[in-house]
């Protein structure tokens, strides 16, 4: 088929020989890229209706090119955007969220790299926002996953006495370049190389005296103050007595 490489003939004790085809090797580049490399949440950066928040850029793209330079068309590549995906592991909501048809954390499509040799970068970028703020210091990582489009559902196997249709239309990657990518965007505090050293105390007062029948609640007074660093994800619990709620 003149795609310079080389095809395997195997003959048997039959009428029949087997042919072992070879398929051209492709092999796609990937860049993935942020705006920022730690996002600070005390500064909204972006808006979305009446309301802003904290966000960052996210860019991707893909290059390819033929081992032997026999396929120079357009690629269409299939590819996978997953944001905040450590937590999502661990079946936890994401953090962050773009603009998707699949939802504020995924991105499912496909793209056409137009020729060999030239990037392509679907959207060109994408703004993630920052959606909640309850955990403040796990990075954020993104990943990236993708593959040849025209692989997705495999190759056709041809059969006897049928004409051979030509493998430079049915292209391989190259399994000696990474089919993933990941980044990591952090998240800005004040805090040391070694964690936020927080310092916290709690005070508490209730009334000294109660009139049963009189008296339909008891007030509680909490005053929760931190001498040292930031303090993420604190927590303040109280046990009431039996028959007080």
């Amino acid at each position: 088929d003149n795609n310079k490489y080389p095809d395997l003939l195997v003959g048997t004790l039959s009428d029949f020989v087997v042919l072992l085809r070879s398929r051209p090797i492709i092999t796609v580049e990937s860049r993935l890229e942020t705006s920022v490399s730690s996002l600070d949440l005390k500064l909204p950066s972006c808006s979305s209706g009446t309301k802003t928040y904290s966000c960052f850029e996210v860019t991707f793209c893909f290059r390819y090119n033929a081992r032997h330079l026999e396929y120079t068309e357009e690629l269409a590549i299939h590819y996978t955007v997953v944001l905040d995906s450590d937590l999502q592991k661990e079946r936890k909501a994401a953090r962050v969220g773009f603009v998707s048809p699949q939802g504020p954390s995924l991105l499912v499509d496909t793209g056409n790299i137009p020729r060999s040799g030239e990037w392509f970068c679907p959207g060109n970028l994408y703004q993630v926002f920052f959606l909640d703020l309850e955990d403040r210091l796990r990075p954020i990582k993104i990943d990236l996953e993708f593959d040849l489009a025209m692989g997705m559902n495999g190759v056709k196997r041809e059969k006897p006495d049928f004409p051979v249709f030509n493998m430079i239309d049915d292209p391989i990657m190259d399994a000696d370049y990474p089919h993933k990518r990941s980044t990591v965007v952090g998240l800005a505090n004040t805090c040391g190389d070694d964690g936020c050293q927080s310092n916290l105390r709690v005070r508490g007062s209730i009334p000294e005296e109660v009139v049963v029948g009189r008296d339909g609640k008891l007030l509680l007074t909490l005053n929760v103050t931190n001498d040292g660093e930031e303090a993420h994800q604190a927590v303040v619990s109280a046990k009431l007595p039996q028959r007080v709620y």
